[in-house]
C-alpha cells in the first residue's frame, strides 16, 4: 500500500486566491487537487480522471477502484490524501483561531 499527504495554502493554490470569487475558488481548488491526483498516480498532465459518487456523494475515480482519496479544505488550507489501497480513506483539516499557549498547557503538551 502505497499512500500520499498533501497539504496546501490557498495561496499556494492560486497566488491571488482571496481575489477570486467562490466559483472561482471552486475551479482553482478542484484543478490543484486534480493534477495532484494525476502526478501521484503517474498519470501524463491533463489526463481525464473520470469521476463517480458513492450513496453518500463520496467521489471515486471510475476507471482506476485501486485508487482512493479523500480531500478536505479549511479557510486557508487544502488537505489532500490519495494511495493504491482497497481501503477507503479519509482526511479532514479545519481552522481554529490562533493559540498562544500559557504556562498552565505545559502540563497538557508533556501528558500527549
Amino acid at each position: 500500500m502505497t499512500l500520499y499527504l498533501h497539504v496546501a495554502a490557498h495561496t499556494d493554490v492560486c497566488r491571488h486566491f482571496s481575489e477570486l470569487n467562490l466559483a472561482q475558488r471552486r475551479v482553482a481548488l478542484r484543478e490543484y487537487a486534480h493534477a495532484w491526483l494525476r502526478c501521484c498516480m503517474g498519470l501524463p498532465v491533463g489526463a481525464d480522471l473520470r469521476l463517480g459518487h458513492n450513496a453518500h456523494g463520496k467521489p471515486y475515480l471510475l476507471d482506476s477502484p485501486e485508487w482512493q482519496f479523500n480531500l478536505s479544505h479549511s479557510k486557508r488550507h487544502l488537505a489532500i490524501v490519495c494511495g493504491h489501497t482497497p481501503h477507503s480513506l479519509g482526511i479532514d483539516i479545519e481552522s481554529y483561531p490562533p493559540h498562544h499557549p500559557t504556562s498552565g498547557d505545559r502540563g497538557k503538551l508533556e501528558r500527549c
